[in-house]
């Protein structure tokens, strides 16, 4: 076999990638050396540096012409499996995606790694029960085409015929169909259990209809996502050895309360909120003092209705979904009270009289409205919401009350808002996890779970503030999970093994990002650490916050100061990328808090639900509160660690979700944006080594075909070394 050396792949500012042929050799092999080149399918000409160009070698049989070569080399890749290409570097396995999305191939193995691209359309066969069977009678991931289901019949044949448990890791940006693989995902794992004989079909059916649900109230249309699923979830779905699902559990992380009072433009809020408004019927409209949509301000700020999408008609299938899962009627009938109760609470207004705030005159019937459906006194609601009552004194404890200004009245308002929904939230995954609650059918008390974690992607906005950096902080963790799962445990086999040639690559040269984790999570200078302490100082605020993250952090290299910006801004050096975060708000986040006259007015609700809703915290009881305040930052790194412990006992699987590009096309491949979400979604991972690129020894740019150091190593292993580590092992 033999190789042609003057096709190239070229960086293109719109493509990233282009194929291109040299007009003449290099003449020195000079990295900086400056190249002429014909783009071949434009025929224009051009100019690339040596340094960064990577040659299109490919062999080709010693009688085969040019002609045929370039052929082979231009015709469109569609790999199943990306380790079966001839070359494993960034523009070939651009090129193979992008080929297999104009065929309408979404999903693509890379290894073993499931790269998924949002396709913006429904293929009916690639789902179907069919397509179920085939994948079922299947015993490796390789034995048929890439696919989700692919994945999950490998975690559920290892439940059954080695006793491990898995989990399925699914990440990527909002818009790029983690929901819709994690739907798919149970659909098979419940098919399977089934088809085993001795399932409990009632509860295959609840785990089903729990999806649907969560996705009503905790999935919303974002400007990259019709249904962005708001918050992230560990759905953790036991089996007894037997392979049957025997119980489902639901662990969510960081709701994203901020929408339900201040949805984006362009955006909305909860699906379930334009659900109930548009569907109730004309007695449930009456009972719970539903109005139209359009007189609902929180609807108003955002998009009313989306494409495709039957409000009305949903709202039918999630009262029978609630009903399935074991939501009884009444209790139906006070989550549609608690919900029209937010609603009609951000339509108050309040008017202002000697700096002191009062419900406006025109909001009166709202409050009127909101009392009854939160079944309260009017007085006590019209009162909690402009007055903050206290108690002075330690034995002979005296009650005052302190007017709010107009600011801590809306503030009041949102708060009580927002704490309505999240505490709903949560009892109705409380309420799921109970009716699909783990059954020990086999008696032998060792657990073997399938865990499908659906997760936010790393978020870099224009404005970055206290809900992007747990985002992020969470993608780090799970990023140096991933890193000494998929990257140093491969390198330390091949090691063992050896056939690892440490001239090329050494464990030492692969670093991760411990660092940034220690400056996140280290005490007592961390950002957490620093940020739960200055929540519990009398005078801490958001400028004093960011004052001390600058100066003890000044000289770490994951930290630094916005040159020019304002006093609450700062730097991290994430892994995917830099981010500057804005502090504003960061310790009101934080606190989370909810004041305690608000809590009482709930507390007294005659609704037993609601009163639940707001049980008395220890430190309303008279425990010191600093000692007992848990911040949102502490309760989520909890979060975190318990979520980690739990994948870290099983053998994971990772699906990778790109979106082929931000305008929902099913028609467009955005190159430069779907290998942006690869790198940072470290889609790129190392492929393995073939035992004679490991012995290679590439001393010098001696031949055009050294150039391209992917025969050794791949993108995402060059993107983990340290900087010029690729020029000092090609000097």
């Amino acid at each position: 076999m033999e190789r042609i050396k003057d096709y190239i792949w070229v960086e293109d500012p719109e493509r990233s990638w282009v194929l291109a042929k040299l007009e003449k050799p290099p003449a020195d092999n000079s990295p900086n050396e400056v190249l002429s080149v014909k783009i071949l399918d434009t025929g224009k000409s051009a100019s690339a540096v040596l340094g960064s160009v990577v040659p299109a070698t490919i062999s080709f049989g010693s009688k085969e012409r040019e002609e045929d070569y370039l052929k082979k080399l231009t015709e469109p890749l569609c790999h199943d499996n990306m380790i079966q290409m001839e070359e494993l570097n960034e523009p070939f396995l651009l090129h193979n995606i992008h080929n297999r999305f104009k065929k309408h191939v979404i999903y693509t193995y890379i290894e073993e790694i499931l790269v998924s691209v949002n396709p913006y359309k429904y293929f009916t066969e690639l789902y179907a029960e069919e397509s179920m069977a085939k994948y079922h009678d299947s015993q490796r991931l390789h034995d048929c085409p890439p696919h989700i289901y692919g994945v999950a019949n490998s975690c559920y044949l290892g439940i059954v015929n080695t006793k491990k448990s898995h989990s399925i890791l699914i990440n990527g940006e909002s818009g790029t169909g983690k929901t819709e693989n994690t739907k798919f995902a149970i659909r098979y794992l419940t098919y399977l259990s089934h088809k085993q004989g001795n399932s409990k079909h009632s509860l295959e059916e609840q785990i089903l209809n729990s999806n649907p649900l969560l996705e009503a109230f905790g999935n919303a249309c974002t400007v990259t996502n019709y249904n962005s699923s708001r918050f992230g979830k560990f759905i953790k779905i036991s089996f007894d050895e037997n392979g049957t699902i025997t119980g489902c559990n639901i662990f969510p992380y960081l709701l994203e309360k901020s929408r339900v009072v201040n949805p984006a433009p362009k955006e909305r809020t909860y699906h379930i909120m334009y659900m109930l408004t548009k569907g109730a019927s004309e007695e449930e409209r009456k009972e719970f003092s539903i109005m139209e949509p359009s007189k609902y301000k929180v609807l108003k700020k955002g998009q009313m209705n989306i494409v495709g999408v039957d409000d009305a008609k949903q709202f039918a299938e999630i009262k029978k979904a609630m009903k399935i899962v074991g939501i009884n009627a009444e209790e139906q009938k006070v989550i549609f009270k608690i919900l029209s109760a937010i609603l009609h609470l951000q339509n108050l207004e309040f008017a202002v009289q000697h700096d002191k705030a009062h419900i406006d005159e025109e909001s009166k019937e709202f409050i009127s409205l909101i009392s009854n459906l939160l079944n309260v006194k009017k007085t006590e609601m019209e009162k909690c919401l402009t007055v903050r009552g206290f108690q002075s004194g330690s034995k002979n404890k005296t009650s005052y009350d302190v007017a709010f200004n107009l600011e801590e009245a809306i503030d009041a308002r949102d708060a009580l808002s927002k704490a309505l929904y999240q505490r709903l939230f949560q009892w109705l995954v409380n309420t799921i996890n109970a009716s699909n609650a783990t059954f020990d059918n086999n008696g032998s008390g060792k657990e073997l779970f399938i865990g499908i974690l659906d997760i936010f992607g790393f978020e870099i906005f224009e404005n970055n503030s206290l809900e992007q950096f747990f985002i992020n902080y969470a993608n780090e963790k799970l990023h140096q999970h991933f890193t000494a799962h998929a990257i140093k445990m491969e390198l330390e086999e091949y090691s063992r093994e050896g056939i690892l040639d440490e001239k090329v690559i050494s464990m030492n040269d692969i670093r991760d990002n411990q660092g940034c984790l220690d400056l996140i999570e280290n005490k007592p200078y961390g950002i957490l650490p620093a940020l739960d302490e200055e929540c519990v100082l009398p005078k801490g605020s958001d400028e004093n916050l960011t004052s001390k993250f600058i100066e003890q952090h000044k000289s770490n290299d994951f930290f630094a100061k916005k040159k020019g910006g304002d006093k609450t801004q700062f730097i991290i050096r994430h892994f995917a990328g830099e981010v500057t975060y804005n502090s504003t708000g960061f310790l009101l986040k934080n606190k989370d808090t909810v004041h305690f006259s608000l809590e009482q007015t709930m507390r007294n609700s005659k609704e037993k639900l609601i009163s639940e809703l707001f049980p008395l915290s220890v430190a309303k009881k008279g425990t010191n509160a600093n000692k007992s305040f848990v911040s949102v930052a502490s309760q989520f790194k909890t979060q975190l660690v318990s979520l980690l412990d739990m994948i870290n006992i099983t053998e994971p699987h990772y699906v990778k979700c790109i979106a082929p590009n931000t305008e929902k096309s099913a028609d467009k491949f955005d190159s430069k944006y779907a290998l942006h979400q690869m790198n940072v979604l470290d889609s790129l991972r190392p492929l393995r080594f073939e035992k004679s690129v490991l012995h290679s020894d590439c001393h010098s740019i001696s031949s055009w075909t050294d150039i391209t150091f992917s025969l050794e190593i791949t993108k995402e292993i060059q993107m983990m070394l340290p900087r010029n580590f690729l020029h000092q092992r090609l000097r």
